[in-house]
């Protein structure tokens, strides 16, 4: 027999090799290396991956980017009166960048990405980089977060009109995962009921009793662990003598339904309350500071004019400023995002129908462009 029909053919290099022994099944591969690259290239082709790990990193980037946002707002105007309070955010930062690591890496090797290149990406040695980041550890990092409200939420589509926005209040509700953590859709809602509750003369029992809920689903909501149906959540802002209609823009954000303008205009002065009560609303998420606590260190706005934004009457002449309205945001611990739709739809009525500026009003921020979102941000955002 010629000495070519003893040859084979490596079944991943392609290359010729001889038979190694006469007998037995032929190899299919050439060396180890085939064999092993073979291998991986077979897990690579057809990842065994969900989306778990894809919703942690867009759970926590969203919370790194309020902590950083607020760390901005502290840098830019410094509180005299409290000069550890960039410092306490630059630790929070740290912790939030530390867990988006452990899931990012988790997320890249789900992805294919072996240890040798995730070291080289982390300057460590890849056995190192692989106990480190154990998928036991980085589990236990999500549940730690879990725990105390940051485990992934599934969101709504957003709904185009507000005839549908208003039959989805008396729907019933999924249940949502906790909502105790800043990023979370639910947080600013738990965190104003919780606020609400304890500046009202009723008991946990009391106001269970009033609502028609256990007190146990009353504590879960306060935890952010339960999103309660909009007529409870009325409901409590009235028996804790404050409006609804500022929980509306929080209870609207924890179910992931985005405002959208109704399909006819209003008049100025409804456009205007609306985003009043989105201010007022992160207002009571940030727990109802103090005007002059807010103002602390900054030239952004006075305490007159934080105190004629949410409680005028009247439209407040500084609403029609954006920089005022997102700067005001931040300072509450809020994301100007959160108000854009609102100021822009307050805009567009108050050009349509010719609405003179409120009295007090010198100059106003032109209106932004909605075909380049980074021109609606102020530059401090």
């Amino acid at each position: 027999m010629p000495e070519t029909a003893a040859l084979l053919i490596c079944a991943y290099c392609k290359e010729k090799f001889s038979r190694p022994k006469p007998s037995g099944r032929p190899p299919t591969y050439c060396s180890k290396d085939c064999r092993s690259a073979a291998y991986r290239n077979r897990h690579l082709s057809a990842p065994q991956r969900s989306d778990y790990h894809d919703q942690e990193v867009v759970r926590i980037a969203e919370a790194l980017r309020t902590k950083a946002n607020r760390a901005l707002h502290l840098g830019r105007h410094p509180y005299v009166v409290r000069p550890l309070d960039l410092v306490k955010e630059v630790v929070r930062l740290e912790r939030e960048i530390a867990d988006l690591k452990a899931v990012a890496v988790r997320q890249a090797h789900e992805y294919g990405a072996g240890w040798e290149d995730i070291g080289k990406a982390l300057s460590m040695a890849p056995g190192h980089a692989r106990d480190s980041f154990a998928s036991d550890k980085v589990a236990k990092i999500v549940d730690w977060r879990a725990g105390r409200g940051s485990a992934p939420q599934a969101r709504g589509d957003g709904l185009a009109h507000t005839a549908t926005r208003v039959r989805m209040r008396n729907v019933t509700l999924p249940t949502p995962a906790n909502a105790s953590l800043p990023g979370h859709p639910g947080y600013q809602l738990a965190v104003a009921l919780t606020h609400l509750h304890r500046t009202s003369a009723l008991s946990g029992r009391g106001l269970a009793v009033e609502l028609g809920i256990s007190p146990s689903l009353l504590s879960r909501i306060m935890l952010g662990k339960r999103t309660p149906k909009w007529p409870v959540v009325q409901r409590f802002a009235e028996l804790c003598k404050a409006n609804p209609d500022d929980l509306l823009p929080l209870w609207e954000k924890a179910q992931g339904i985005r405002v959208s303008p109704p399909p006819r205009l209003e008049d100025h002065a409804k456009t205007a309350r609306a985003l009043q009560n989105g201010l007022r609303g992160m207002w009571l998420a940030a727990a109802a500071p103090e005007p002059d606590s807010l103002c602390r260190g900054s030239s952004s706005f006075t305490p007159a004019q934080i105190t004629a934004a949410l409680e005028s009457t009247e439209p407040a002449a500084h609403l029609a400023d954006w920089q005022f309205v997102a700067r005001l945001a931040l300072a509450l611990r809020g994301s100007p995002e959160d108000l854009r739709a609102l100021w822009l739809h307050m805009h567009a009525v108050r050009t349509a129908h010719n609405t003179p500026d409120p009295p007090g009003h010198e100059t106003r921020t032109p209106a932004p462009d909605v075909r380049n979102p980074a021109a609606q941000l102020p530059q401090d955002y």
